[in-house]
């Protein structure tokens, strides 16, 4: 299992660096293509989708439009990389396009409470988990984590049609919580206006921890699947409902209280920015 003290922070809008201390990670390119192996040109690649940090940008309160960082950094977009070849960052862009077009923008405009999904979702959420995981094996080898990666790559080039693990899409809502220690503006922040991801351990499980507006990716490694939470697994096709958090069992993995876990940190450590709101 990782040591949860030395776990891969990845996240866009919380850094690595902490009031007491600083973790550096020293990223290198690679020399071809992470998803076709090819030796061609890079292009620069969002971990995390374009679309939702120009969605925050667009609907904030600042006039700034730039993200910033718990460690008090400017920057003015989401974490990137020399990951992919223009050819697979567009082929990964069509899936991207399709959880923005299908899911997330009528979730955001209230307009569904239920969606229909085909493949496309699915391959979307292995996406992202793929690529962060690529960003973790570059700075430390985990020989049973290698298994993973070239499983979802080979999912994502259409070499094998079933895929071996179980990937949940998770409605966020902070409405009707009981908050005891931290303040609920903290929690909505979090929740609907902050990019997060990481390799995580937590309450016994191993998996890629993904945070979103509006949703929580999911994919566990060990044990391969988190009792509890059919309603919320994505499979090749179906139905989703934004209710399906309602209908969760959380005894054995409770996401809700992963969550608080860390906007109880934020709130002791860090001075809440009404313009993120």
């Amino acid at each position: 299992m990782v040591n949860n003290k030395e776990k891969f922070q990845g996240s866009s809008k919380f850094s690595v660096k902490k009031k007491k201390g600083t973790r550096i990670h020293i990223l290198q390119d690679f020399p071809n293509c992470a998803l076709c192996d090819q030796p061609k040109e890079l292009v620069e690649s969002h971990i995390i989708s374009k679309f939702f940090y120009n969605w925050i940008k667009k609907t904030s309160k600042s006039d700034k439009k730039r993200f910033r960082t718990f460690d008090d950094k400017i920057q003015q977009d989401g974490y990137k990389l020399h990951l992919l070849c223009t050819e697979c960052e567009q082929k990964l862009g069509r899936f991207e396009t399709y959880f923005a077009n299908h899911i997330f923008h009528p979730t955001d405009k209230e307009e569904h409470t239920e969606f229909k999904y085909d493949s496309r979702l699915l391959k979307f959420l292995v996406s992202l988990s793929w690529k962060i995981l690529n960003v973790y094996l570059k700075q430390r080898e985990q020989s049973y984590l290698n298994f993973y990666e070239r499983h979802w790559k080979d999912f994502l080039n259409n070499k094998i049609k079933k895929i071996k693990t179980l990937h949940y899409l998770i409605p966020s809502y902070p409405q009707n919580v009981e908050l005891k220690d931290i303040h609920h503006n903290y929690l909505e922040l979090y929740l609907h206006r902050s990019i997060d991801f990481n390799l995580e351990v937590y309450s016994n499980f191993e998996f890629i921890y993904i945070q979103v507006p509006y949703y929580t990716i999911l994919s566990p490694l060990r044990p391969s699947f988190i009792a509890g939470y059919k309603s919320c697994k994505i499979t090749d096709k179906g139905n989703w409902e934004l209710n399906s958090f309602l209908v969760i069992d959380t005894i054995k993995f409770n996401v809700l209280e992963f969550i608080m876990e860390k906007c109880k940190a934020l709130y002791e450590e860090y001075e809440l920015d009404s313009n993120l709101l």
